[in-house]
């Protein structure tokens, strides 16, 4: 009807607020993030070439790069074949294959020969840098409102099912989707809250039970308080 049509463009807006926020947030630190890695990369990640299969590099092998648990190992002339158990997490490059160790339990190959001809060196890595700064935004973006949006409306068709439960006990001729158009309406008071908590970086416990509790009690009002029509129905939102 036009009136859950309205209420989902209501729940749009907020979700799109939501997600520019923590969208600048991501922007602005990823921002801080790349700037320092790139210098970073430069430094500890040597010219490698890969081309028919086979890796080459002008650096002194073995190059190993160690920090804290983490190594990176260069190596193709066949002196290093796994990489050290000390390594928890790790990277090992031969002439052949790449082999990345996960975990002290999962490592894999890959064999260079299912992987394009390529060459990464600082201008690989300074593109690589510009193109994440110009399209991570875009990424994030699609996946915060994605993830608001499948999350949000799984809340409020839980909580629309919960109503008919409220419905039945206070014997109110109320429509399914006078329950559901209330659940997004009721979702106004906790998305501001998660806004200003995420804003500000609020982490303090409790806050969201807090905001489920917000939620609730808002629904449960807004059942309370709806005029239904004669045809069992009622208004979209809550009558004040």
């Amino acid at each position: 009807s036009g009136g859950t049509g309205r209420m989902m463009g209501y729940l749009a807006l907020r979700i799109a607020a939501a997600t520019l926020i923590v969208t600048a947030q991501v922007q602005v630190a990823s921002i801080v993030a790349l700037k320092a890695a790139g210098p970073w990369l430069k430094q500890h990640v040597p010219e490698i070439r890969i081309a028919g299969g086979a890796a080459s590099s002008p650096v002194a092998q073995p190059y190993v790069f160690e920090e804290q648990s983490f190594g990176f190992v260069l190596d193709t002339t066949g002196a290093i074949q796994a990489l050290d158990p000390k390594y928890k997490q790790g990277l090992l490059l031969t002439k052949t294959e790449l082999i990345v160790r996960k975990s002290d339990v999962e490592t894999r190959r890959y064999s260079l020969e299912r992987m394009p001809d390529a060459v990464i060196n600082a201008q690989t890595i300074d593109a690589i840098i510009t193109t994440v700064k110009t399209w991570l935004w875009v990424a994030v973006a699609i996946g915060v409102f994605v993830g608001l949006w499948c999350m949000k409306l799984f809340q409020v068709l839980c909580w629309s099912v919960f109503g008919l439960l409220i419905k039945t006990i206070t014997n109110r001729p109320l429509a399914y989707r006078s329950l559901w158009n209330v659940g997004i309406y009721a979702l106004t008071v906790p998305l501001a809250f998660d806004l200003v908590k995420g804003l500000f970086g609020w982490r303090v416990p409790g806050l969201g039970l807090l905001s489920l509790s917000l939620y609730a009690g808002y629904f449960v009002w807004g059942i309370l308080v709806q005029e239904p029509t004669a045809q069992g129905t009622a208004s979209s939102r809550p009558s004040v």
